[in-house]
């Protein structure tokens, strides 16, 4: 990433600002959402009003997770950060065996956004970001909003043609079964007798060891949740995080393209990149600004979250 990025300086100290907060979105029933009792989740960064950003977490996650990178970004903007549907606290329904694709999380934000106006009085335009799966539905969301400024997004996923038209017929569940990432989620581990348990557990593995230091701590704060029993649970089924693995119908780039609001992509120069290069230059050609980062992989946010923020900020 260019490195002048670093040099930017916050507005305030991070000790004089306020306390994030949680929040909780009570959602009309409609809109593709069936539960009369469903809420989307949330933390609350406080920062300038009139700078209001909705960030979207990676498959997987959950907001809390980002609390570094968004902690030090609330100089320059009063960041609302959601809990997508099947992840964290939110409570709407998350049915693997139903879920058909990206867009949900794209008209479940367009209702968050909707209901954080009326309850928060957000006024005016907003910037919509996020990482991973949260990038996709910050793009497929866009289109459908009123008085977004800019999206921002970090490691979008682009999936191959091939993958797409695939998706689309009726052999895809199959296949899709048997790619690496979504054979992974399937086989996940979900529950462990206590906390203590799960950090041992996630210590001992190398994809850990690349975060940052408190990073893990964020996560596990709302990734799991408690049962009566004593014992934790993921927040995130496996079922869930495969699907949504698995479903790629959406066309990333090309929603990319049709916006009319200034988008910026950070990808990282890594193997697990979900930005190829290919996709990276007809984007660049179109007139996209792209950041790279080096020494990251598609987990950026999660293992330098000052380069992150650094990027949301410019």
């Amino acid at each position: 990433m260019d490195g002048n990025l670093h040099m930017i300086k916050d507005a305030e100290p991070s000790s004089l600002r306020a306390a994030p907060e949680r929040f909780v979105l009570k959602v009309p029933a409609g809109a593709g959402v069936d539960d009369k009792d469903a809420t989307i989740a949330g933390w609350h960064f406080p920062g300038p009003k009139q700078d209001p950003m909705v960030f979207c977490h990676a498959n997987g996650f959950c907001a809390s997770t980002y609390r570094q990178i968004l902690t030090d970004l609330a100089s320059h903007y009063d960041i609302y950060a959601l809990d997508l549907r099947g992840h964290g606290r939110t409570t709407l329904t998350a049915d693997p065996t139903a879920h058909r694709g990206w867009k949900v999380y794209a008209d479940d934000l367009v209702l968050a956004i909707d209901a954080l106006r009326e309850k928060h009085g957000i006024a005016g335009e907003i910037t919509v970001a996020g990482h991973s799966l949260g990038g996709g539905a910050a793009i497929l969301a866009a289109s459908q909003l009123a008085d977004v400024r800019e999206v921002k997004v970090i490691e979008p996923v682009f999936m191959p043609m091939f993958f797409r038209w695939m998706a689309k017929t009726p052999v895809w569940p199959l296949i899709a079964k048997q790619i690496p990432i979504v054979k992974g989620a399937l086989k996940r581990r979900s529950s462990w007798p206590s906390l203590d348990d799960v950090k041992a557990r996630y210590a001992s593995k190398p994809l850990f060891a690349r975060w940052h230091n408190g990073v893990l701590d964020d996560y596990l704060k709302d990734g799991l949740t408690n049962e009566a029993n004593g014992s934790v649970r993921l927040a995130c089924s496996p079922l869930w995080e495969a699907a949504n693995f698995a479903n790629h119908k959406h066309d990333l780039a090309r929603a990319i393209l049709a916006l009319d609001v200034p988008v910026s992509i950070l990808t990282a120069n890594h193997s697990s990149s979900t930005a190829p290069k290919s996709v990276r230059a007809r984007l660049r050609k179109s007139g996209l600004k792209i950041e790279e980062i080096d020494n990251a992989s598609h987990l950026a946010p999660l293992e330098d979250p000052t380069a992150c923020a650094a990027f949301l900020r410019a």
